[in-house]
């Protein structure tokens, strides 16, 4: 019998939900934070590397992210149908077509990675920093691809404790692997800047056993080996993915176009931008607690024909989205300077990045709408309604309003911060 969220109070479930999964992606965000950290001991070339290396590493999660979230979409529909066979069947899929894409986004990363950094304005040192660090991400894509779809299944039965679990050992183990793979040690040679990127992946690996382990005990995986693919839930499965993906990677594609514009600022524009989204994104963490929360209860449902109920989920979501707004406003005005410190101790890099995120402060609450707006669409199975605004918020906008201020007017780097808030 799985969790039924069709019941009970909604105020209690999105907490029950968005606060393990916000404790979980903190712990996400700060192993980053810890790569970052012991990345910039090697240099400001290896912290611009880093940052330029984020919007690649974000296409993978963008993807991967993608199809997990129209599993999860489609499984709660089917759950919340009282239909268990269904959802197995959206699930098992969902998988195969994770190992698929992992195999292409290798290929196409190991074949393209060096020209797309160099029309970064990557060179010398901080090139081979990037390629060093990316070319590992690209060899172990299938592990985040698997444990992201594997995950599916847990978070559409509410549970996000595990992957929350999951996360907090993570971030504790990197925090021994990181300078032992880069340094050195215990019979270990030093790898540098590919010391983060085997820790990162053989994290990964872990997660994907432990998260296999507990879904062989709830038999969800049940004859997975002589599963045969049916090409209408191919379908359905790819169809709900595309926008969803598409979504995340017109931030991986806005991240490319911000820091291929910040790059003509110099390279400790480009670091100090890098360090400073990954300060961000620790502020936003609630924000995406609530938007797991608000996917898996429209998911099962609108599987059930609970209108109203939907309404009112998107309702709490967004009051408790304004509260958590102001808090995360609060701390980047208050705490953004002493964490771009413990990153970098170049003056100029704290400057910039303290910049960005004194007006990246204000522009929280138009995040928590746009995400519980988007998970309450896929929830519904209309994940396409939000591609417009994406499409012009991170690609259309930004090309245009960039290439005016950076190019044309040739303005202080500040006025690319304030056109992030405008837009």
């Amino acid at each position: 019998m799985q969790p039924n969220l069709t019941e009970g109070n909604i105020g209690s479930l999105v907490r029950h939900i968005a606060i393990p999964a916000s404790i979980g992606f903190f712990f996400n965000t700060m192993f980053n934070v810890v790569d970052a950290y012991y990345g910039g001991k090697l240099g400001t070339d290896a912290l611009a590397a880093m940052s330029a290396s984020f919007p690649v590493f974000f296409l993978i999660i963008a993807i991967s992210s993608g199809v997990s979230t129209a599993a999860r979409a489609l499984v709660g529909n089917s759950l919340g149908q009282k239909d268990e066979n269904l959802a197995k069947k959206y699930y098992l899929t969902s998988i195969f077509i994770g190992i698929g894409i992992s195999i292409l986004l290798t290929a196409l990363g190991l074949l393209t990675g060096k020209a797309l950094f160099q029309s970064m304005g990557l060179t010398g040192q901080a090139l081979t920093y990037a390629l060093d660090y990316t070319n590992v991400i690209f060899y172990g894509t299938i592990f985040f691809v698997l444990a992201s779809i594997l995950n599916s299944y847990l978070t559409a039965i509410g549970d996000s404790k595990t992957f929350r679990n999951l996360l907090i050992f993570g971030c504790l183990l990197n925090v021994i692997l990181d300078p032992w793979f880069m340094f050195g040690g215990f019979g270990l040679e030093p790898h540098g800047l590919k010391g983060i990127a085997f820790s990162t992946i053989f994290i990964q690996f872990l997660q994907c056993v432990v998260i296999i382990v507990k879904l062989r005990k709830a038999h969800i995986l049940r004859g997975f080996r002589k599963f045969v693919l049916n090409l209408k839930i191919v379908k359905e499965i790819v169809l709900q993915a595309i926008p969803s993906s598409f979504n995340m990677m017109t931030v991986a594609i806005g991240s490319f176009i911000i820091t291929y514009f910040v790059s003509k600022y110099g390279k400790d524009a480009v670091a100090a931008y890098g360090t400073a989204i990954r300060i961000e994104q620790i502020a936003l963490l609630p924000t995406i607690g609530l938007n797991i929360a608000a996917l898996s209860l429209v998911g099962q449902n609108n599987g059930a024909k609970n209108y109203a109920r939907i309404r009112e989920i998107i309702k709490v979501c967004l009051q408790y989205g304004a509260i958590v707004s102001v808090f995360g406003l609060f701390f980047l005005i208050f705490f953004g300077k002493t964490f771009m410190e413990i990153f970098s101790k170049d003056p100029n890099v704290i400057k910039i990045g303290v910049e960005y995120l004194y007006v990246a402060s204000f522009v929280f609450m138009s995040y928590v709408v746009l995400f519980v707006a988007s998970s309450a669409l896929q929830g519904i199975k209309k994940p396409n309604r939000g591609l417009s605004i994406s499409v012009m918020r991170q690609i259309v906008a930004p090309l245009v309003i960039f290439y005016f201020l950076a190019s044309k007017l040739e303005l202080p780097l500040i006025w690319l911060w304030i056109s992030v808030l405008v837009i």
